[in-house]
């Protein structure tokens, strides 16, 4: 482990966790994990700095999640992204979610774009 890197977790509730990492002096990447239903977590909000994208920690976070949703029994996580968003889908891909559903023209954050429902069983 890095130690000029800060790694922590903190609890939402019993149920959602928030991860991140960050320098001393700066946030550099987070993941929220919430629940969502009886069996299944949402995996929201993945960041990772514009100067830390490609070295892996999105993949680090994600498997936190993962981690965090199979200790606590969830059977699935799901997430929703945008079609424009190339980095985190192939991240996503990578660590087994598969695109369940779109919704085409939609305006999201000021953007047209279609937004993407995924998921993955744990």
């Amino acid at each position: 482990e890095d130690e000029r890197l800060i790694m922590g977790t903190r609890g939402l509730d019993e149920d959602s966790t928030g991860s991140f990492m960050q320098p001393k002096e700066m946030r550099v990447g987070g993941v929220i994990c919430r629940r969502e239903g009886e069996e299944a977590a949402h995996l929201g909000f993945l960041y990772i700095d514009d100067s830390l994208r490609g070295t892996g920690l999105g993949g680090e976070l994600i498997d936190m999640v993962l981690t965090f949703a199979k200790s606590k029994g969830y059977k699935r996580v799901r997430l929703i992204t945008q079609i424009r968003l190339q980095q985190a889908r192939a991240i996503y891909i990578r660590k087994g979610f598969k695109l369940v559903h779109q919704v085409e023209n939609f305006t999201d954050w000021g953007y047209e774009t279609t937004k993407e429902f995924w998921e993955r069983e744990l």
